[in-house]
């Protein structure tokens, strides 16, 4: 009695089996997972108890090689011990309820392109791929239009000069705000005639992928930031002066105020209560650059 032929078996159970599904491209997966440009992912089962207590932390970018530079693989990041002082939640942020973002597939190259999917790619080939649920399970932002944050700021920066002023520290980053993202995740591998196989079946691109694992869940927190400018490290430390509503203020007396040696900005007119939010732009907003670096960098806990 003759058997059916390995192509026979998959067509077969693609049209009886298989849900039909593809990966989404790069920017399309940044999209459904609701990434935002200036953020990182990190793991740290520290913080699963209390995600909210991320917000103000400082970051420390730090140089392996005591040189900083714009080579990803150069630096790696670590907590500082202390962080910004009396800062507020923004009440309206933290959410009632866990909300589904989106499913999707993610492939070998998927989990290369897109860095908060970069911890599947050891667990992946070409033969395999995970269907994956994402899940915020809680939000959370600092009112940075708060008085408390500028002050906040200003009173760390005075406090920590040694942080600021240490060689191997190239950037420092303030967790604006932060989301935990629950991953549930299941593995596939492309169907064998000649391997027994799961029931069910993945269709993706043609191709049919099953399964005999069960769901397991990864948990990876995403860190929204603004940065701590370091004098002669950051851009806009280097240049002379910035300006300021409709002021030309030069950028040693930014620095003066904002490391409380001062408590007014000389050459600035107008009062500093209503130009905080755009001393706050101005300072602490990364450049592109910047951003396109630090979401590369290895986080250590």
């Amino acid at each position: 009695m003759g058997g059916n032929s390995t192509e026979h078996i998959n067509n077969t159970m693609n049209e009886s089996v298989a849900s039909k599904v593809k990966a989404p491209a790069i920017a399309e997966a940044e999209r459904l997972l609701e990434i935002q440009r200036n953020q990182i992912f990190i793991e740290d089962d520290a913080f699963i108890g209390n995600p909210y207590s991320l917000l103000g932390r400082v970051l420390e970018v730090r140089s392996k090689t005591k040189n900083c530079t714009s080579n990803v693989d150069d630096g790696f990041a670590e907590f500082s011990v202390f962080p910004i002082p009396g800062v507020v939640i923004d009440k309206k942020s933290p959410i009632k309820q866990p909300l589904k973002v989106k499913s999707l597939i993610v492939d070998k190259k998927l989990s290369l392109k897109v860095q908060f999917l970069n911890f599947l790619d050891a667990e992946l080939d070409s033969e395999s791929l995970f269907s994956v649920i994402v899940n915020n399970q809680a939000v959370g932002l600092l009112d940075i239009h708060d008085a408390s944050y500028l002050n906040g700021m200003r009173m760390w920066i005075k406090d920590n000069q040694n942080v600021i002023k240490d060689p191997n520290i190239c950037h420092l980053l303030v967790v604006t705000g932060i989301v935990q993202k629950n991953i549930i995740k299941k593995k596939y591998k492309k169907f064998d005639v000649k391997k027994k196989g799961g029931a069910f079946g993945l269709n993706v691109n043609g191709s049919l992928y099953t399964s005999v694992e069960d769901f397991s869940m990864d948990v990876r927190f995403g860190l929204s930031y603004q940065r701590i400018p370091i004098p002669n490290k950051t851009k806009l430390a280097k240049a002379k002066t910035v300006k300021i509503a409709s002021n030309r203020v030069g950028i040693n007396e930014l620095n003066s105020y904002i490391a409380m040696e001062k408590p007014t900005i000389k050459g600035l007119k107008t009062p500093l209560r209503e130009v905080q939010n755009e001393i706050i732009e101005k300072l602490f907003v990364p450049s592109a650059d910047e951003v396109a670096m630090l979401s590369n960098v290895e986080y250590r806990s």
